[in-house]
């Protein structure tokens, strides 16, 4: 048997052949092709989910930025109301797009699965994009972003997906540690050949007990 307990697979060729008096005949041979098999299956399968993973990445990111924009009016919302009916409709509203995000998050996870495809990027860019999802929610929460880009840095070998989705994780993180609103810092700097990327805020932070 083959892989797995699988039958074995042949490739049976034919040709023909004539013996020392002229008399002709068919001779054949049958080659095991059954590892060979095996092989393009495993390649065809690894393909798909490599597509998937990208249309997955595509995917989370086109629905996350709508999704930022409904969560950042809906807390606005929340604030400027006073009707608790309302309230209370809005938060399901929170609650839904939060599980949505979560979704896609997870959709995220699962492309992330393909294998890297590490290119040189201009993380200038990747910062800009990853912003630019927040735009809404950044202002609604009273959160000042001061940027500071080394005009001289050089481009990174990186998958862009995965640095898109470290800086919008920082920033949604960012957002949830100034409730009352703040400032968040973005610089990004080189020396010795490296590329600095630094993210700060003047959130609350995280309690030295945890």
């Amino acid at each position: 048997p083959g892989p797995q307990g699988e039958p074995k697979e042949w490739l049976a060729l034919n040709f023909p052949v004539r013996d020392a008096a002229g008399r002709r005949y068919v001779g054949g041979v049958a080659i095991d092709v059954t590892e060979h098999k095996h092989l393009e299956a495993q390649l065809r399968r690894a393909e798909r989910l490599a597509e998937l993973g990208t249309m997955a990445s595509g995917m989370a990111h086109e629905i996350g930025t709508p999704m930022n924009v409904i969560l950042g009016r809906a807390e606005y919302l929340i604030e400027r109301t006073g009707e608790d009916a309302t309230k209370k409709s809005l938060r399901t509203i929170v609650s839904q797009v939060e599980r949505i995000t979560k979704l896609m998050n997870q959709l995220l996870a699962f492309a992330r699965r393909r294998p890297l495809e590490r290119r040189p990027l201009d993380l200038r860019q990747t910062v800009r994009d990853a912003l630019d999802i927040f735009l809404e929610r950044l202002a609604r929460a009273q959160v000042v972003v001061e940027t500071n880009f080394d005009e001289e840095c050089a481009q990174v070998y990186a998958d862009a997906d995965h640095m898109s989705q470290v800086l919008i994780n920082l920033v949604g993180n960012a957002i949830h540690a100034m409730p009352d609103g703040g400032t968040l810092r973005i610089e990004l700097g080189s020396s010795h050949r490296r590329v600095h990327l630094t993210v700060s805020d003047t959130g609350q932070g995280i309690a030295p007990e945890s």
